[in-house]
């Protein structure tokens, strides 16, 4: 398929289906109809967010999609609490069935096939004429206004998708998709925005979805005022297009897109031509390369390095060094390829932990048995995390 169509792939599972879209339809219809008869102190409501930018993704990808709505109150100086006992009123009178509750700023409506939002707002008006709407404050137990813009970021991505081959929207569905598989790193309004921040100029020529998912992921910084666990996240996916490209460059596309499809969680693809590799291990631990590591290595008591050609029946001893300080676990994975290890019943690429714990892991005794290209890693685990990886050291048999 190759990573430019696997992308384009993705970004189109990541639109709302006709079907699915009815039956939001069908709701928001039902929610207008109600909030006309039921109140008689609305001004004004609508549907604002993703929804209305067509950056919203199906239910069956994201479980937390929702459908914004601001109910516009006549202000009678009501505290935000107030209005939004209101509106809890008005939606156990409908939807008693329903799970319902208070998520500031909003009361959120869950139903079969989507969450609604429901948004209180007032208009403050100011000295010299000027209004804005205003909505609880999004922090709990601060019963607050806040001033808020329902649908100014509507048309700044509409500029920019149209600036850009109209491949923000999908970009934005993308990265969205990525986020909801790795745990929901960045609240989705906030990453819709910062996509749009960067400065995409050198871009709009010839270029391709992939390509600005490049860019985007390249130009991500990692915030230390994020938790550990999201800078790990976000370290992992720079990581990931760095090896990816590095792949494309040695025309393994194979590799490549098998990186890729990881970012999201993905089957990776195994053709035929490399069958004999499916018996490797993948590592099983969020990776974050934290500490540097390095594997050393000598046959029969001389040095060799790595990529080096050895003959058969020799001892081979490989000394690891890390920079990680202890404590830690130590892992190792020895692979080895070729006909004569496929005929001998003998193919290895398990990832298993080092025979003594701790530091005293960091050496291992092997020997040269049968013809090919082989290799031996080490990894460096604490608290479930890989904090250092030594990379292939190459051992090839003749």
């Amino acid at each position: 398929m190759g990573i430019s169509n696997y992308l384009n792939t993705k970004a189109a599972e990541s639109v709302i289906r006709d079907s699915e879209k009815g039956s939001i339809q069908k709701s928001i219809r039902f929610i207008k109809e109600k909030i006309d008869s039921y109140f008689d102190n609305v001004e004004n409501h609508f549907i604002f967010g993703s929804y209305t930018r067509n950056t919203i993704l199906p239910r069956s990808i994201d479980e937390k999609s929702d459908i914004d709505y601001m109910v516009v109150f006549e202000n009678d100086d009501a505290t935000p609490q107030t209005y939004l006992n209101r509106l809890r009123k008005f939606v156990k009178k409908y939807y008693s069935q329903s799970e319902i509750k208070q998520s500031h700023p909003t009361i959120q409506l869950e139903l079969n096939h989507i969450t609604f939002e429901l948004v209180p707002t007032i208009i403050d008006v100011g000295w010299f004429g000027s209004s804005s709407y205003q909505i609880p404050s999004k922090i709990d137990g601060e019963d607050e206004w806040i001033d808020t813009d329902p649908n100014g970021f509507n048309e700044e991505l509409t500029e920019a998708n149209k600036d850009n081959k109209s491949l923000i929207k999908p970009l934005i569905r993308l990265l969205k998709h990525w986020n909801t598989k790795h745990g929901y790193i960045f609240e989705s309004f906030l990453l819709e925005k910062d996509i749009v921040s960067i400065d995409y100029f050198w871009m709009t020529e010839n270029k391709r979805l992939k390509d600005y998912f490049y860019k985007y992921i390249e130009s991500m910084e990692i915030d230390e005022s994020l938790s550990q666990w999201k800078q790990i996240k976000i370290e992992n996916i720079k990581n990931s297009i760095k090896e990816a490209k590095e792949a494309e460059l040695e025309n393994n596309t194979e590799k490549a897109e098998n990186i890729i499809r990881k970012i999201f969680k993905d089957e990776i693809i195994q053709n035929n031509t490399n069958s004999s590799l499916v018996h490797i291990e993948q590592p099983k631990w969020e990776i974050a390369k934290y500490y540097n590591i390095s594997i050393f290595a000598k046959v029969d008591g001389d040095n060799f390095s790595s990529g080096e050609p050895l003959d058969k029946n020799l001892g081979l001893r490989f000394d690891a060094i890390t920079t990680t300080p202890k404590p830690y676990n130590v892992f190792w994975q020895i692979v080895n390829t070729g006909r004569e290890s496929i005929n001998a019943n003998c193919l290895r690429g398990e990832i298993t932990p080092a025979k003594s714990a701790g530091a005293g892991g960091l050496n291992l005794i092997e020997h040269t048995a049968y013809t090919g290209n082989h290799w031996v890693e080490c990894f460096i685990v604490k608290n479930n995390i890989c904090v250092a990886r030594s990379g292939q050291f190459k051992v090839n048999i003749k």
